[in-house]
């Protein structure tokens, strides 16, 4: 008769797995209500980020064939049509951050705090 172990103990990879887990949670917070579909369907006066379309107004236009993050889509290679460069140096469509920074005051990508400029104090 064959005996299979078992244990009502967690195993080392358990609770090292857990361990990582907890720790992980702790450094890169996840945020739990975050809803694509909300950001990119967001209507002009639901603005939370008043600053957001002139914000995204000043930020340099770039040329680049990356992908933009938020949308999923191809950036355009040409140097008028290009994405807008944030100060972190991650690039999006123009529409798609503008949209973003109407409910968020962060890069979608690293997090990095974008300050209104009417309101510098805002991180």
């Amino acid at each position: 008769m064959s005996h299979l172990l078992t244990s009502t103990q967690p195993s080392i990879v358990d609770s090292l797995s857990l361990k990582m887990a907890t720790e992980t949670r702790l450094i890169f917070p996840v945020d739990l209500c975050f809803d694509l579909d909300l950001v990119l369907t967001a209507s002009e006066d639901s603005r939370g980020f008043a600053a957001s379309d002139s914000l995204v107004s000043a930020m340099p236009t770039v040329s680049t064939d990356d992908v933009c993050t938020v949308c999923m889509e191809q950036l355009e290679v040409a140097p008028d049509k290009g994405g807008k460069q944030m100060p972190c140096g991650h690039v999006y469509h123009a529409a798609c951050i503008s949209t973003w920074l109407s409910l968020y005051n962060s890069c979608p990508l690293c997090r990095s705090t974008v300050a209104s400029p009417f309101n510098p104090d805002r991180n």
